[in-house]
């Protein structure tokens, strides 16, 4: 009986560091998704203000003629 308990006893053990393992990769994988993500959002925090606002100047929205301005006067 005392060796089934010993033997018993080591399972448990192996099974409780091989599940501490496990988890101990996955929170290295969660890490480095981590800053991924903070990288990611960084970059897109620069570039997305400056694409919106390319964007809404690109439309036909604003019209930028100067028809105050004869050209043709100041030649």
């Amino acid at each position: 009986m005392a060796r089934c308990r010993m033997m018993f006893d080591a399972v448990i053990y192996f099974e409780e560091l091989f599940t501490s393992e496990l988890l101990s990769h996955d929170v290295e994988s969660t890490r480095n998704t981590a800053k991924a993500s903070t990288v990611i959002a960084f970059v897109a925090m620069l570039y997305l203000p400056i694409t919106t606002v390319a964007t809404i100047f690109s439309m036909h929205v604003f019209d930028f003629e100067n028809d105050w301005r004869d050209v043709h006067f100041w030649i």
